[in-house]
């Protein structure tokens, strides 16, 4: 890739769709929990996911 073919992420926004998420002792047994996301904030929120035992199901972009 050359530095004329860079893709502008940072406005983007994710629909993150989660499953089994754990906090603390409880963990939500009510279906999916869906986060939406600023690019800049994936990185970090798929990390809590992970630390709470959550699985996740799909990223996809949204408008």
């Amino acid at each position: 890739m050359s530095g004329s073919d860079v893709v502008d992420n940072t406005g983007k926004r994710f629909l993150i769709k989660v499953s089994n998420l754990c906090t603390g002792e409880a963990c939500s047994r009510l279906g999916d929990i869906e986060y939406v996301v600023e690019y800049s904030q994936m990185l970090q929120q798929i990390r809590n996911i992970h630390r709470t035992g959550g699985k996740i199901i799909s990223i996809t972009e949204i408008n």
